[in-house]
């Protein structure tokens, strides 16, 4: 006979040291599971401070099959700090996670909103996650990128050198977590938004929170960090990543719109790429679709 799966509700910080091994076993032999976004360092600092947080524990009979952290918005069950959230789903060894619709059930969620779900489901959704991977490092992906886009880079270095002419040399550094740098760049994001007509996700006033308690840092070099780029002494870009492993996740990048036709943001992400692939960094992901860019 095989067991029926049963769930119980718990805190993030009720998890006990042997579940979170568990946790962290199942991440680290599911290649599904290698964004930061199912650290368990991303389930404990989240939950500080999104709303309604828990996590949900699967078993089969006395065994735990897996973990997913969510909260819940009246009726609805969401991935633990959504909209902050690229990827979610269950935490589990490959093939061992329950499906979508199972998850809702156990959960007795009449919506359960994702839009990022890695595992099974029938979402009725095919969407492509946009990564770079480098096994031989920088040098030699840019070589191939460029021989095989050819315009599309010689673009970018012909704006890096506008750039540099217009406002003098340009600076970049990566691993920073000034708080003042951080909400210089949720003003840019937040101007953005104003203008697209998009969702201000930073209006609620914990999501800002959670950026600044990620910076702080985990276990197996997790974290969140900015990169930023300057031009002639001018902050120019700036983007917040988040990472551990050698899984590096472009999050919220932000630029000068008046400086767009030198591309500071993509210029910006091309130099956080080499320097953090010189780090041991194989793994750059854009997270699903989205803007053109990324492609």
């Amino acid at each position: 006979m095989v067991d029926a799966i049963s769930v119980e509700v718990v805190r993030a910080n009720d998890l006990t040291t042997a579940q979170l091994g568990l946790w962290r076993a199942m991440i680290a032999t599911n290649p599904a599971l290698r964004s930061p976004y199912f650290h368990p360092d991303f389930t404990r600092i989240a939950s500080r401070v999104s709303p309604h947080a828990a996590v949900a524990v699967f078993r089969k009979g006395d065994r735990t099959i897996g973990f997913f952290p969510h909260q819940r918005r009246g009726s609805a069950v969401q991935p633990l700090a959504a909209p902050m959230n690229d990827y979610h789903g269950v935490i589990a060894h490959a093939g061992e996670a329950p499906s979508l619709e199972t998850v809702s059930e156990l959960l007795r969620a009449p919506r359960l909103n994702v839009g990022a779900w890695v595992g099974a489901a029938e979402t009725g959704e095919e969407r492509q996650t946009l990564m770079v991977t480098m096994p031989g490092g920088y040098d030699a992906w840019y070589a191939e990128r460029r021989q095989t886009w050819g315009k599309y880079y010689k673009d970018k270095e012909r704006a890096r050198r506008s750039l540099e002419a217009e406002l003098g040399e340009i600076r970049v550094e990566h691993g920073l977590t000034d708080p003042a740098l951080l909400s210089h760049l949720i003003g840019l994001k937040r101007d953005q938004y104003r203008r697209t007509g998009r969702h201000d996700v930073f209006a609620c006033g914990w999501t800002e929170q959670l950026l600044n308690d990620l910076m702080a840092g985990g276990e197996d070099g997790f974290g969140g960090s900015m990169a930023a780029m300057w031009a002639g002494g001018k902050l120019v870009a700036v983007e917040y990543s988040l990472h551990g492993g050698d899984h590096y996740h472009f999050w919220f990048p932000a630029y000068e719109p008046k400086l767009a036709r030198c591309s500071p943001g993509i210029l910006l992400s091309l130099d956080t790429m080499r320097m953090a692939a010189d780090e041991g960094y194989r793994v750059f992901d854009f997270g699903f679709g989205g803007e053109g860019y990324k492609k």
